[in-house]
């Protein structure tokens, strides 16, 4: 669960969020990139802390909806080490130039599989997002799955038997 932070865009309101929100315009020079950074840190750390207790990266799986979408995207992207996914919901990739640096050196093969999921009709984190999300994600991987649904800012039980299914043939045995 997310910390509370006070959110800008909420007029300064302390709220439960990865990253502050400035504004529904998710252009990288708005984004709270420090932000974003601390929270990957916080996600990396646990990939290390679960890599320490035995589980081999490969098995590792990140995923979230919303803004913990984007944090999944990012810290599962930038990540040192292959995972075994990313799970993203109603979300977008944020900092893309960083991840591009990430990605921009490394084999196809490499950049773990990813679940891509969005309403049509959300409001909150415009379609076009997800869209222009999945065009930058396919410039290194053909391993995206992108699934749109009718609906908004949620997920729908046909995403969700979806994301069963993928990840059923995405973790490992």
């Amino acid at each position: 669960t997310a910390p509370s932070r006070p959110i800008q865009m909420l007029l300064g309101m302390s709220k439960r969020g990865w990253f502050d929100i400035k504004a529904i315009d998710f252009e990288e020079n708005k984004e709270d990139r420090e932000g974003i950074e601390t929270s990957a840190g916080i996600v990396h750390d646990l990939f290390a802390a679960e890599n320490q207790a035995g589980m081999p990266f490969h098995k590792l799986f990140v995923g979230g909806f919303s803004q913990g979408g984007a944090v999944a995207m990012y810290s599962g992207l930038t990540f040192r080490h292959n995972i075994g996914g990313v799970i993203c919901c109603s979300s977008y990739v944020p900092m893309q130039d960083t991840v591009q640096d990430h990605l921009g050196g490394r084999r196809a093969s490499s950049v773990p599989p990813i679940f891509y999921g969005h309403g049509k009709q959300d409001m909150l984190i415009p379609f076009h997002y997800a869209e222009r999300s999945v065009e930058f994600l396919r410039q290194f991987t053909n391993a995206v799955t992108f699934r749109d649904y009718e609906g908004g800012h949620t997920i729908t039980d046909l995403e969700a038997r979806h994301l069963v299914d993928w990840l059923e043939q995405h973790l490992p045995s």
